[in-house]
C-alpha cells in the first residue's frame, strides 16, 4: 500500500522523482514497469499486478456498452509503462502531462493501492475542498458498509 505526501519538481523533460519508499513498493510488487494513466484530476501510477485487476475488472463490463469503451479509450489508450530510471525518475509523456496540468511543482500521494500526481495548485484546491466536506464525505462512507 501507498501512503503519505511529497512534493517534487517535474524537470524540462517532463520527469518526476518517485519517492524511494514508493519505488521500493512498486519494485516488490512486480519486476514489470508500474503503469502510468490518466484519473479524474490527476494521474495515476499502478504497480502492474494492480493494473492487470484494473484491466480484468473492465473486462467483466459489457464491452459493447458506450461507457465501458470510453474508460477503456480514457485509461487504456493513455497509458504508458512508467518504469524509473537510475535516478528513481519517472518519465510523465506530454499528453498526460497536459491533462492532469502538471506544471514544475507536482504532489505525489499515496493512495492505498496507487500512487497519484497532482499539479501542486490543483490538489491543494482539491484538498481545501476535501477538508469542508469532510463531515460529509465520513457519513456517506459509513453507510456504505450498511
Amino acid at each position: 500500500m501507498f501512503r503519505g505526501r511529497h512534493s517534487h519538481t517535474l524537470d524540462n523533460k517532463g520527469r518526476v522523482s518517485i519517492p524511494a519508499a514508493f519505488r521500493m513498493e512498486l519494485q516488490r510488487r512486480s519486476e514489470k514497469a508500474p503503469v502510468l494513466t490518466n484519473d479524474t484530476d490527476c494521474l495515476a501510477l499502478y504497480p502492474h499486478d494492480q493494473w492487470e485487476h484494473i484491466e480484468a475488472d473492465l473486462l467483466d463490463n459489457p464491452q459493447m456498452h458506450p461507457d465501458v469503451e470510453t474508460l477503456w479509450r480514457f485509461m487504456e489508450g493513455e497509458a504508458v509503462d512508467a518504469a524509473p530510471d537510475s535516478q528513481g525518475r519517472i518519465l510523465i509523456p506530454a499528453h498526460l502531462r497536459e491533462h492532469a496540468g502538471l506544471k514544475t511543482k507536482v504532489v505525489i500521494v499515496g493512495v492505498g493501492p496507487r500512487i497519484e500526481i497532482w499539479d501542486q495548485t490543483a490538489y491543494q484546491a482539491h484538498r481545501e475542498t476535501t477538508v469542508r466536506r469532510l463531515p460529509d464525505i465520513k457519513a456517506s462512507v459509513a453507510r456504505l458498509k450498511n
